[in-house]
């Protein structure tokens, strides 16, 4: 196996249990009201959460490994940014989940073009 399927191996097992997740969904709400576009923003939101502390890491390099750029505290933050951006739909009526989900995608993207060069 390559150095990078190691370097990524938590966040490629969390992407597929989402994945299936979303299908699981899709499959247990045959013969009901479907939302489709529901499922795959959800998939690709989980996506944003889950690479969002390997795309900071690689955008920014740290020199040295302090508390802030640990993966659990950045998953922290983009979970509470996600949670903020919810919230901003409630208050406000402006709908985030689709910019979520754009840089969900793009960090996936992003994140394993960019790794082959951390490694």
């Amino acid at each position: 196996m390559s150095k990078v399927f190691y370097y990524l191996a938590p966040e490629i097992f969390v992407s597929i249990i989402s994945i299936i997740a979303g299908f699981i969904i899709f499959i247990s709400r045959t013969g009901f009201n479907q939302n489709l576009e529901l499922i795959i923003i959800s998939v690709l939101v989980s996506f944003y959460i889950i690479f969002f502390p390997k795309f900071i890491k690689i955008f920014f390099k740290p020199k040295n490994d302090n508390w802030y750029f640990s993966e659990s505290f950045l998953i922290l933050v983009g979970l509470t940014l996600a949670i903020i951006g919810g919230y901003l739909n409630i208050l406000l009526d402006i709908n985030l989940s689709y910019f979520f989900a754009i840089v969900g995608i793009l960090q996936l993207f992003f994140v394993f073009t960019f790794s082959f060069e951390e490694i």
